[in-house]
């Protein structure tokens, strides 16, 4: 399991209200419902759809936002965390 602790920004930003459905949608439904006291709980998978799901797409760019996030997991991901 990796933990990591998301910043005021972050936490703001899986808060607002999440309208329409897809894959990123239900990214963010993930983050929410694993992050309890600020401190986000994944498992590799879940790390790598982040990453995933964070890359920019055609028509999107609320992708971005959790940029920093999918950076921070990416490196954690390359030295081997769990």
């Amino acid at each position: 399991m990796i933990t990591i602790r998301l910043t005021a920004e972050e936490l703001e930003y899986i808060a607002r209200p999440i309208r329409g459905g897809g894959g990123w949608q239900d990214t963010l439904k993930m983050i929410r419902r694993q992050t309890v006291d600020g401190v986000l709980s994944v498992t590799e998978q879940d790390a790598e759809r982040i990453i995933r799901h964070s890359e920019p797409h055609r028509g999107g760019g609320f992708e971005i936002r959790l940029d920093s996030l999918a950076a921070r997991l990416q490196q954690m991901l390359a030295d081997g965390a769990e």
